[in-house]
């Protein structure tokens, strides 16, 4: 059952809710965080500095912050391979500040940090952690070995990851070893439909646009595309008649 704030209370909640933790006015008025958080917000208060904990679980005043241009390019540099409680450390604010600024700026993690274990989401896992040490499972395959995955021929690059960390398509290794990284929103396919062909000559980057208009019935002269309308229409005289039947 909630009590009523007293009249001491709420003087000392108006004295020194500006300047003090919240955390400390918890144990001295043996209240929660948020029945204090609520009464201040309905007496109009408002903290003067902004407090957080540090790793140790100290508190620290922080001063009330305005991002210099030196500090946004500490941002830009570290944000998108850092942890974000490690830049709000070197700035000495809120990690909601550090989240917040990022977000205004465009700036967001890469994708090498989530698939790290420093991110925190994905632990790397080794195909035999789960074995007693010196023991490999039976399937256990060495690095450079070959195999087919769902048509595809890939190869092993890594004991550590996911499947797909662990396994790459050997066409992309073979065009990534000339021409680099095939860019966002293309395809790498075969010229000749043979996806065992992955010599290089038979490899043909294509945007995903050109890949649908390839696959749909534009590709097509005049006279089949209006065939093709006319079916559909067809089609939906159908349905109205079968409804209405």
């Amino acid at each position: 059952m909630k009590k009523n704030w007293t009249v001491e209370e709420t003087e000392l909640l108006i004295t020194h809710y500006p300047d003090m933790p919240t955390q400390t006015l918890r144990k001295m008025l043996n209240r929660s965080i948020s029945q204090i958080t609520s009464k201040a917000s309905h007496l109009g208060l408002a903290k003067k500095n902004a407090y957080r904990s540090d790793q140790s679980g100290k508190l620290m005043k922080l001063k009330i912050f305005h991002w210099t241009e030196k500090d946004v390019s500490i941002l830009k540099a570290l944000y998108p391979n850092r942890l974000s409680q490690e830049i709000a450390d070197i700035l000495g604010i809120e990690v909601c500040k550090v989240h917040s600024k990022a977000n205004k700026l465009g700036i967001k993690k890469s994708a090498e940090f989530f698939c790290g274990a420093s991110s925190g989401r994905i632990k790397p896992v080794r195909d035999d952690a789960f074995l007693p040490e010196g023991r490999r499972a039976r399937n256990y395959l060495p690095i450079g070995s070959e195999t087919i995955l769902s048509g595809f021929r890939v190869r092993k690059v890594s004991h550590l990851g996911s499947q797909r960390q662990r396994w790459r398509a050997v066409h992309h290794l073979v065009w990534e070893e000339v021409n680099g990284a095939i860019p966002k929103g293309y395809r790498l396919l075969f010229k000749d439909g043979n996806r065992m062909n992955i010599a290089l000559d038979n490899l043909e980057l294509v945007r995903k646009e050109d890949i649908l208009a390839r696959n749909t019935v534009n590709r097509y002269g005049p006279q089949i595309q209006e065939l093709n309308r006319l079916r559909g229409l067809l089609s939906q005289q159908i349905n109205k008649r079968s409804k209405n039947a």
